[in-house]
């Protein structure tokens, strides 16, 4: 079962209930709410993704499965929801073949450069704060 990071039962019951009832943007406007409240918890996003990608707002289904996999990467429910959407959707994954395509000029992560930049300038950041005896801690790169 995904993470639900503190998540109430009734509350994840409740989200189930709606997905089922067809409630799909009633449970989505819940699920938007929830995600801020915890962040961490894997099962919203999922829950999310499947409802969006029911109202066949695939693009928007593919950021809340992304978002799964991101806070709990070893949860393999998720890649394999996203593998069969795209397996069974060939026009889904023509679209998502083309925003990689154009993506790829766009975004640090086809910038072997700007990404080296980014990392090196992380493990300075770090680097610093250990020197100052701070405690680990999140670090921004921008």
């Amino acid at each position: 079962m995904p993470n639900t990071e503190g998540l109430p039962q009734q509350v994840v019951e409740g989200l189930m209930t709606l997905y089922h009832q067809d409630k799909l943007h009633e449970l989505i406007q819940k699920a938007s709410a929830l995600a801020q409240l915890y962040p961490g918890a894997a099962l919203v996003h999922e829950i999310a993704g499947a409802a969006k990608l029911r109202l066949g707002r695939f693009e928007e289904a593919l950021a809340n499965f992304g978002e799964a996999i991101r806070l709990e990467p070893d949860a393999p429910e998720d890649y394999e929801r996203l593998a069969l959407e795209l397996a069974t959707n060939p026009d889904r994954l023509e679209a998502l073949k083309a925003k990689l395509v154009s993506n790829r000029l766009t975004t640090p992560l086809f910038d072997p450069a700007l990404f080296a930049r980014h990392i090196e300038r992380a493990f300075e950041q770090v680097h610093e704060r250990r020197l100052a005896g701070l405690a680990p801690d999140h670090i921004h790169v921008v």
